[in-house]
């Protein structure tokens, strides 16, 4: 990669939202510098807390950026801090806590290079065996796995993900939410109402992601996903999002969600599969969590979901 400041122009602007992960942000940092990719491209991390551990581990490559705010921004509001720096064609998106693949970055800008306006990578695992790493994982990227196929998705998580300047730009970048999680979701709602089948998932470009590794980190982890899934109405419709409000459905939403998670994780690989049953117990407990912080989102103030979708498109 070229260093800031040389006369090279940049392709590509990573941008890293941090709040913590210090110790992750340096595994992340080090994938990156090693990364099988021709062109010249800039890494921005926005240091969301202002913490001096996250300060430190960026601080000893001179080839990135370190933006810091204390005022504690969301993983959304830090991703448009970054791109409103950057200075590349292209933004990449990648969390702190995940770490690439040698060739990712070449992967992932394949698609946007064949005119796709969105493209997505897989989110694999970084601890093989941790039963609470692995569920939390799966519980939040089923979707995305490494074993999936290339193809058009509807949907896609933010910590894998590269888009054009211009086409973030257009749609407006990661729209502002009172929630944690969620902000990902609302941005693929905006890119499909803006192109067609515009997203494109490709297998090919692939990080590792830790997940949480306690079963406090899990359980407020997962509580925080259902509450933005309720809160915001993603992928619900009204009807969901009224017997959602109810304790006594709270078996059933589990029920329902472990269907999806079980069909997903059989399609995807039998590891996978094999994984999800040997790790049952602390599946379940994350399917309490994020049942009961759906019950929460459904029963809060919803969030204004006209502008970026209401319910199941």
């Amino acid at each position: 990669m070229t260093a800031p400041g040389t006369e090279q122009p940049l392709s590509v602007s990573v941008v890293i939202p941090c709040r913590g992960h210090a110790k992750e942000l340096d595994a992340c940092l080090r994938s990156l510098l090693q990364q099988d990719y021709s062109g010249s491209f800039e890494i921005i991390v926005v240091d969301s807390a202002a913490d001096d551990a996250v300060l430190a581990a960026g601080g000893r490559y001179e080839q990135v950026h370190i933006l810091r705010d204390p005022g504690g921004l969301l993983p959304g509001e830090a991703r448009n801090l970054g791109a409103s720096r950057s200075r590349a064609r292209w933004l990449a998106f990648i969390d702190a806590d995940c770490v690439a693949q040698a060739d990712w970055l070449r992967e992932l800008l394949r698609p946007l290079q064949q005119q796709m306006h969105l493209a997505a990578g897989a989110v694999g695992q970084a601890r093989h065996w941790h039963p609470i790493s692995v569920i939390d994982n799966m519980m939040q990227f089923a979707g995305q796995s490494p074993h999936q196929p290339a193809e058009r998705h509807k949907i896609v998580a933010s910590c894998n993900i590269a888009i054009s300047r211009r086409d973030f730009e257009q749609v407006g970048g990661f729209p502002a939410t009172q929630e944690a999680c969620g902000e990902d979701v609302l941005f693929c709602y905006a890119v499909n109402r803006q192109w067609k089948d515009a997203i494109f998932f490709t297998p090919a470009a692939c990080v590792a992601h830790q997940g949480r590794a306690t079963w406090r980190s899990l359980w407020h982890h997962q509580f925080r996903f259902g509450q933005a899934r309720g809160r915001l109405m993603l992928e619900l419709t009204q009807a969901q999002r009224a017997l959602g409000r109810h304790t006594w459905a709270i078996p059933a939403v589990m029920l329902r969600r472990l269907g999806w998670l079980a069909q997903r994780t059989f399609r995807n690989h039998p590891l996978e599969a094999a994984q999800l049953a040997l790790f049952s117990p602390v599946l379940m407990v994350g399917l309490a969590a994020w049942s009961l912080g759906f019950r929460a989102g459904c029963r809060a103030e919803t969030f204004n979901p006209v502008a970026y979708g209401d319910g199941k498109t």
